[in-house]
């Protein structure tokens, strides 16, 4: 088994804060539907469905091009995930799969790369 990577743990912790953005809008102060909605049971099952997503983003965007890591880490990673997720939340369906949301990221790199 390989260690992870600097970068795969970096992607960890950004998409595990996107899944503290959804919690603060739309599951206020209650873990539990949260990680209903995840489909996890409590807290290191979050850590490791985040840690696989962060292997699954390194993997699949392999560069980020010029665009800035703090860019990419806040605004792709935290921001827009979080409100990709939430809109799932507010219709009332399950949330995507890992690999719809790897493709989401890999998507949103793509579509801002040419602003840098």
């Amino acid at each position: 088994m390989m260690e992870p990577t600097f970068y795969q743990n970096l992607y960890s912790i950004y998409i595990d804060r996107a899944f503290d953005l959804i919690r603060d809008h739309c599951f206020p102060k209650d873990d539990d539907a949260l990680h209903s909605f995840l489909g996890v049971d409590g807290d290191l099952e979050r850590v490791y469905l985040s840690m696989d997503l962060g292997k699954q983003v390194n993997e699949v965007i392999g560069s980020i091009g010029n665009m800035p890591m703090s860019y990419f880490c806040y605004n792709v990673l935290e921001s827009n995930l979080s409100d990709y997720l939430q809109s799932f939340v507010d219709t009332g369906k399950t949330r995507p799969s890992n690999d719809d949301l790897v493709a989401f990221v890999q998507q949103e790199v793509k579509a801002k790369q040419g602003n840098f």
